[in-house]
């Protein structure tokens, strides 16, 4: 089915349809997977239809509920903000293809709700899947990795900043072993049409420098993530850590990291020297999308094949450690972040 690029201001508000009428009687709330709600809300009544959507056996559903009312009287809550996030990432989702990228199938509205049927994955987030494997390699990481570099690049040819790149938001189809990896997420994904972005957004941990800075950026903050994506996936434990957000921020801002003996002695130099082009603080310093590619690391050169030593155990615990892991959290330290930025500027 192809994805009908609907314009939300006119087409979808003459296109009413009730929850029964998209899910069915017989939709499988277990499979449903929450990728970016403002309130989740489930219906215990769901009446028989004629006419479901076929291809709902492979999608999931979201219910992001809302007031419109509300939302057109108070232009500064939290909710309008959340809302045209929403539509921003309908505006974005229905106009990208690639096959390592999360396919938004359908969208509709009533008086209270706005849904979005998407592809179902059923594989589980990256580095869940890491952990399930008996061995994982550097090769095997590497092999991981390059699908979602096409991806980025494919976004970033469409003018397109994800803005918030983080193993949650890298999905597997299937649990089958040749399943791909897939880009979920893009509740904070702009159109950048050359513009110098300034918005405070993204995930603690995996936000770049220049972001906390306030200073301006682009699209290369996505480059940061994924080496930060690719830090954790070879030794279990992130770059960047502190429990305090305005210290990880400006641990973050100095570009303050190591690799500690012993998690990284087995680790091959390509493969840190491509973290550390990626993790470059200066944003004009950083790798591009064809230095990436042409690295060594990714060519296979020096790459290392055997299994990392204790990788799993670590990912696991990591794993078990998330901190913000929901957008709403994210949106509570921006504050922090505007703080911080602030006390640098003064």
């Amino acid at each position: 089915m192809k994805k009908k690029n609907y314009q939300l201001n006119q087409d979808i508000k003459e296109k009413k349809y009730t929850v029964e009428k998209i899910v069915g009687h017989n939709f499988d709330f277990q499979n449903i997977q929450i990728y970016y709600t403002i309130k989740w809300q489930y219906y215990d009544d769901i009446s028989n239809t004629q006419e479901p959507l076929e291809h709902l056996k492979d999608a999931m559903l979201l219910v992001n509920n809302y007031n419109r009312e509300n939302q057109l009287e108070e232009e500064d809550n939290l909710e309008n903000d959340e809302l045209v996030s929403l539509q921003n990432e309908v505006e974005i989702l229905t106009q990208i293809d690639h096959p390592n990228i999360v396919k938004l199938y359908e969208i509709f509205e009533d008086d209270c709700n706005f849904y979005m049927v998407l592809e179902l994955m059923k594989g589980g987030e990256l580095f869940e899947r890491i952990v399930e494997q008996e061995h994982f390699s550097e090769h095997k990481a590497a092999e991981t990795i390059k699908p979602i570099i096409d991806a980025l690049q494919y976004c970033h040819e469409m003018e397109i900043a994800h803005r918030d790149l983080k193993p949650e938001n890298l999905l597997y189809a299937t649990k089958d072993p040749g399943s791909i990896v897939k880009i979920s997420d893009f509740g904070l994904a702009r159109f950048i049409n050359n513009e110098v972005m300034t918005t405070m957004c993204g995930t603690p941990g995996y936000v770049a420098p220049e972001i906390i800075n306030g200073s301006g950026y682009d699209k290369s903050i996505d480059y940061w993530s994924l080496g930060v994506i690719l830090y954790i996936m070879l030794c279990g434990f992130p770059p960047f850590h502190n429990e305090n957000a305005e210290e990880l921020f400006d641990i973050i801002k100095q570009g303050k990291y190591e690799f500690p003996s012993p998690a990284w002695d087995d680790i091959s130099k390509e493969a840190k020297d491509l973290i550390k082009g990626l993790l470059n603080v200066d944003s004009h310093k950083r790798l591009t999308y064809e230095q990436i590619i042409k690295h060594p690391w990714l060519a296979q050169k020096g790459i290392n094949y055997q299994p990392i030593p204790e990788l799993r155990g670590k990912l696991k615990d990591f794993n078990a450690k998330k901190q913000f892991k929901k957008i709403g959290v994210v949106l509570k330290v921006v504050n922090s972040m505007m703080q911080t930025t602030s006390s640098y500027k003064k």
